[in-house]
């Protein structure tokens, strides 16, 4: 899996070609915010779907403006899935800090000796909570996102995005549990890599075109898990059946 996801962005006779198109994209948004990345997002789209299509390349930058409104759909799936989340979690957070930190904090100084190391304390544990509950929801948020995006990537349709039984049937999948942390263990061995190349200028500028070439091997591994579950059923190891999967590598 992580193999043919690290070869796929390095295959076609244009795969440099592609790969300075990508990264000088993701570069260029330094300077113009967004809207390179849009085309950009746009490409992930089309990678996704030409996987699940079983195309073995990826594809060729054209049609630009298809591709900056794929983008836009795309981070707007994104957006929606991640935004109504975060504000209720905001509220949460900012009534539980006032709980835990600011007003037990304020009878403990009032209580003084002991009521104060109490109520330090419980807003300190207070606090804990809180970040580990932020923590295991935004992980749950983005566990589910890219099911969302590669099942509107296939059906071309954003209304797929929110189709709630796919996206369930998909993401409670053991196939994509691993493509989840496969791609999971790719985007940390992409983060340990940018902090290295950003020691230097050199590094940095190399930066945009390798955060390209993660997105392409990122989103083939979500395709291939589309493709497996979609293909296979629910209740069939691609293990011990490969079955269209196997086409693909």
């Amino acid at each position: 899996m992580i193999g043919d996801a690290l070869e796929y962005p390095r295959r076609g006779e244009n795969w440099l070609e592609r790969l300075g198109i990508g990264g000088g994209l993701l570069f260029l948004s330094f300077i113009i915010p967004l809207l390179p990345q849009l085309v950009v997002l746009g490409h992930a789209k089309r990678v996704a779907a030409g996987t699940v299509a079983g195309e073995r390349v990826p594809p060729e930058f054209g049609d630009w403006e298809g591709l900056f409104f794929d983008g836009l759909l795309f981070y707007a799936v994104t957006l929606v899935y991640t935004i109504v989340p975060t504000i209720l979690l905001s509220v949460v957070g900012f009534v539980a800090w006032f709980l835990f930190i600011v007003l037990f904090g304020a009878v403990g100084a009032a209580g003084g000796g002991k009521a104060a190391g109490v109520f330090g304390l419980l807003g300190t544990l207070g606090f804990v909570v809180l970040f580990g509950v932020f923590t295991l929801a935004f992980t749950a948020i983005y566990y589910f996102v890219p099911a969302a995006l590669v099942h509107f990537s296939v059906e071309d349709d954003i209304g797929a995005a929110f189709d709630v039984s796919t996206v369930k049937r998909l993401s409670f999948d053991g196939r994509y549990f691993r493509a989840w942390l496969a791609a999971f263990g790719i985007g940390i061995g992409a983060s340990v890599a940018t902090t290295i190349l950003a020691v230097t200028i050199v590094g940095l500028l190399a930066v945009p075109f390798l955060q390209f070439f993660v997105q392409m091997a990122v989103f083939r591994i979500f395709g291939d898990a589309y493709a497996d579950v979609m293909d296979a059923g629910p209740g069939t190891d691609p293990v011990a059946t490969p079955g269209a999967a196997a086409d693909r590598y």
